[in-house]
């Protein structure tokens, strides 16, 4: 039977087929579907058949005649999918006649588990907040955007002196609570080492970060202590704000230096640098 496969049978494998599929003509407009794409666009054969870029675009599927090597798709079709591996082949008929295919496979669940491997490589195994490496990739995005348009952008450093052990992670845990219950959405917070967080305040000038600062250690000293502790332990911290010519290694040294501070004074809790 497969030596005698005609028109027909090739036209019903091609929509069977878990790969969606587009044939393009010579001058780079659909000029058919099978249904698995029709699956993935939102879109049936006959809407897209036709379709050229200009149209595409009313239904944000213009990047579909760049012919990429990974298509991300507005989240509109019948098996919700948002990314696709692509192919393409210029198939020729014994005719002479030739047609550009392109050939789309769902990556989405794949995409789906490398973004979710990669949110647990950058998270604190304890509070679930950025950790260190995490914390450096989203800031050093901020500061280039920041050299880029002088936006405001400051950070702030917050150190526990306590040893390490089970109580203290209690502590740990409980306080990164309590600081996120201060920020706003756009704010990041991280644990940038055992007993120190980072705090990242987007579009914040110095004496806003400082404010801030303030009321967190107020909300600090009404935390109750957790099981265990017997004394509430000592919290210092650092403000600075990114400066004309800062890289994000200079910005953290000079919050460092600020925290160093307020450790070796003790009087004064925040310090800005």
């Amino acid at each position: 039977m497969t030596d005698t496969l005609d028109f027909h049978w090739m036209t019903a494998l091609l929509k069977a087929t878990s790969v969606g599929v587009l044939l393009f003509d010579e001058n780079n407009r659909i000029c058919w579907a099978n249904a698995r794409m029709s699956d993935f666009t939102g879109l049936s054969a006959e809407e897209l058949k036709n379709l050229d870029r200009e149209t595409a675009a009313y239904h944000r599927l213009e990047t579909l005649f760049d012919h990429p090597e990974r298509l991300d798709l507005p989240v509109t079709g019948r098996y919700a999918v948002s990314c696709l591996e692509c192919r393409y082949e210029t198939l020729t008929s014994p005719m002479g006649d030739s047609v550009y295919a392109a050939f789309y496979l769902d990556k989405t669940e794949q995409r789906m588990l490398e973004a979710r491997v990669e949110r647990l490589s950058l998270s604190d195994d304890l509070t679930g907040t950025l950790n260190q490496r995490g914390l450096l990739r989203d800031l050093e995005i901020l500061v280039s955007r920041s050299r880029r348009y002088e936006n405001h952008l400051s950070v702030m450093m917050l150190e526990f002196t306590m040893p390490l052990g089970e109580q203290t992670s209690h502590y740990i845990l409980a306080a990164s609570r309590c600081l996120r219950e201060q920020l706003r959405w756009a704010d990041i917070i991280g644990r940038f080492a055992d007993n120190s967080f980072l705090i990242v305040l987007p579009e914040t000038d110095i004496e806003a970060a400082e404010c801030l600062a303030q009321k967190i250690f107020a909300q600090l000293e009404k935390m109750p202590l957790t099981e265990g502790m017997e004394s509430r332990p000592a919290a210092y911290g650092g403000v600075s704000q990114w400066q004309r010519g800062n890289d994000m290694n200079m910005l953290l040294e000079r919050v460092g230096f600020a925290l160093a501070t307020a450790r070796h004074d003790q009087e004064k809790r925040v310090v800005a640098a």
